[in-house]
């Protein structure tokens, strides 16, 4: 039943807009006026439902405050066409949809037409229909006399004043005589057209009326209708069109066929309007259907502020914010009821949530019951709220307080699991950034029992990622969080890495006799090593090569350890440089001296073992054998082992 009612309303609005149409149709300057009106129609209800939807509040706030503004304009603009046109309403049979010629008046004209094409007599005869023509009727001369050819005759004879204008019939009577009638600006369909059918096709184009162009040029008869021109009309056939676009029938001779068939013929003409005032009736009526009152249910929940960065309530909130930032609300996830009452477009508006905030100005409030009476709704316009249990609910807020507090590097447990084996933390150099002193926030009696104890901090986790330090933001431990405890600055707890150091034994490497200086390689000849120094032994050295609890034992620890082996037998290079020697041949002591054939990173072994990637991977040796070496002059040792030298011949 309630869609019936929508439906019947619709229709009624309808048809009242569809006949306002009709009856604009009918006033002067119709055309102009009825695009003007259906601009402002369109384009009013247009943006209206385009701000509804993009929610834009300030273009829609201008709509509703403009519209009348813009209906009154519009009356006083176009007051004398509506006055004109309200005059006119009762000369209109139905809004104009009966025709006001008759076939006596089709007969006389089409009888004068005829004549006039025979003497090439120039003829311009205008029929109003349902526009009103009274602006070019202003143009002429009145006449006001019953419709006969013999009137019209002379009306365009060559020698009276008036026949250079147009006649225009009026409800069957010649209205008025040279009149001007407006220009088409379109293409004649013949060269031989003139002024005379350039202003027919004009009126035609402007207005629903019927025009008659007799060629003085060449005798033929044409008529023009809705800006269209039909040429050599045969004056046999003239009558029976006159009938039919004046009378609605086919028939010239008979009779008015009654009110059906120019109903029907009005309603065929108007289809094209019938779906725009359906339209425009269902906006107008969806508009008025949003401002009818109604009350609906919503819930809510009550929310604390402090624990919220947006301070801004969302769907099915109230937004608690206490003036004092040492409280906190006692949350309840409880809905409460809230009855709304509105228009069916404000509640619509609300998107079937509500929402509030409710703030506590008492600078010096301690905690206790809050009262709700002072919730301030969102959308709240024209809107009235009400508790649905007719009591406003119990909220209440706890005291809470700050206390300074220091953080102690033995109490923060840090889990190295995750971590590179090959690395290792400094737990001795541990420091809190940016300070070790924190503010703890929580209720006052928990923040007291906590001054008697220690403030303990969740474990941290250290992971693959972490190399160079380890950085981590602490937090209290679980079980003081549970107790409403939290921290109030952010502290970073800072662990230094470096990479695990490891001796995997050591190696003699064999020490060359060489001179870095080209200048000074005969000297070569005169030096040699001793026997005792023809090795050095070294010891080697990783940073972050083997784990801190690799046990050397293990099978993938001895493969590791003898690929290390290897590449330093393979790659060392160990010597004595006699160009460090004083050159006048006093001291023959030398350091000795070591370099790599390549380096580790880059070698074929670390790559195929996976090492060497990491910055802080390194392969290095020691000296644990002497420093220096003393050479021994080559011709001494030479002739100590000649043999004459144990007195041998």
């Amino acid at each position: 039943m309630r869609y019936f009612l929508w439906g019947l309303q619709i229709l009624i609005l309808a048809v009242g807009i569809h006949l306002f149409l009709r009856f604009v149709r009918t006033t002067r300057g119709n055309r102009l006026i009825r695009g003007l009106f259906l601009s402002v129609m369109v384009g009013v209800v247009g943006l209206w439902g385009l701000s509804r939807w993009l929610k834009l509040e300030e273009l829609e706030h201008l709509l509703k405050s403009s519209t009348g503004f813009i209906v009154v304009g519009f009356v006083v603009i176009f007051q004398s066409e509506l006055r004109r046109g309200i005059a006119q309403l009762g000369e209109h049979s139905i809004l104009g949809l009966v025709p006001k010629a008759g076939g006596g008046v089709a007969r006389e004209v089409v009888e004068a037409a005829r004549a006039l094409a025979a003497i090439r007599r120039g003829a311009l005869i205008v029929f109003e229909r349902e526009t009103s023509l009274s602006s070019v009727l202003e143009t002429g001369t009145p006449i006001d006399a019953e419709v006969k050819a013999s009137l019209l005759e002379t009306l365009f004879h060559p020698e009276t004043p008036l026949h250079d204008g147009a006649v225009v019939i009026r409800k069957e009577r010649v209205a008025a005589a040279g009149c001007i009638l407006p220009l088409s600006e379109g293409a004649l369909p013949s060269a031989t057209m003139g002024t005379r059918h350039r202003a027919g096709l004009g009126q035609s184009e402007e207005s629903d009326a019927v025009v008659l162009i007799v060629s003085e040029e060449t005798g033929s008869i044409s008529l023009a209708k809705d800006g269209t021109l039909r040429t050599d009309v045969a004056p046999e056939e003239l009558e029976r069109e006159l009938g039919r676009l004046l009378l609605g029938r086919r028939s010239p001779t008979g009779e008015a066929a009654g009110l059906a068939l120019p109903l029907w013929r009005a309603l065929r003409r108007d289809l094209v309007w019938l779906p725009g005032s359906l339209l425009l009736a269902v906006v107008i009526f969806f508009i008025a259907h949003q401002g009818l009152q109604e009350s609906r249910e919503f819930h809510v929940r009550f929310v604390d502020g402090q624990k919220r960065r947006d301070k801004e309530p969302r769907a099915e909130e109230v937004l608690v914010l206490l003036a004092n930032d040492q409280d906190q609300l006692s949350e309840s996830r409880d809905l409460v009821a809230v009855e709304v009452t509105g228009t069916r477009r404000q509640l619509e508006s609300l998107q079937g949530a509500v929402r509030g905030v409710l703030r506590i100005d008492q600078a010096a409030w301690e905690g206790g019951q809050i009262s709700t009476r002072d919730i301030r709704w969102e959308d709240e316009g024209g809107l009235e709220y009400s508790w649905k249990a007719g009591a406003p609910p119990a909220l209440y807020a706890e005291h809470y307080d700050t206390c300074s507090f220091s953080l102690v590097p033995k109490d923060l447990e840090i889990d190295v699991h995750g971590m590179n084996p090959r690395l290792q933390l400094l737990r001795e150099n541990l420091r809190f950034e940016p300070s070790a002193s924190v503010q703890v926030h929580g209720p006052a009696k928990e923040l007291e029992k906590l001054k008697k104890s220690a403030v303990t901090l969740a474990p941290i986790l250290a992971g693959l990622e972490d190399r160079d330090e380890l950085r981590r933001r602490v937090d209290l431990h679980p079980a003081l969080r549970d107790r409403q405890l939290s921290l109030v600055n952010d502290v970073y707890a800072v662990v230094p890495i470096v990479p695990v150091a490891r001796e995997i034994g050591t190696l003699a490497i064999d020490i060359a006799l060489v001179s870095l200086d080209p200048g000074r390689a005969a000297e070569l000849e005169r030096w040699t090593l001793p026997p005792h120094a023809q090795s050095a032994r070294f010891a080697i050295t990783t940073l972050g090569l083997i784990p801190q609890d690799a046990d050397p034992a293990a099978p993938a620890m001895i493969e590791r350890f003898g690929l290390l082996r290897r590449f330093v037998e393979q790659n060392l290079r160990v010597f004595v440089d006699v160009a460090e020697l004083a050159p006048d041949g006093e001291g023959r002591s030398a350091r000795v001296r070591w370099t790599w054939r390549q380096a580790w990173s880059a070698s074929s072994e670390a790559q195929r073992a996976g090492l060497g990637r990491g910055e802080h991977e390194q392969l290095d040796v020691l000296l644990v054998s002497d420093a220096e070496v003393l050479l021994e002059p080559r011709a001494a040792r030479s002739a100590s082992n000649a043999p004459g030298a144990s007195g041998e011949r």
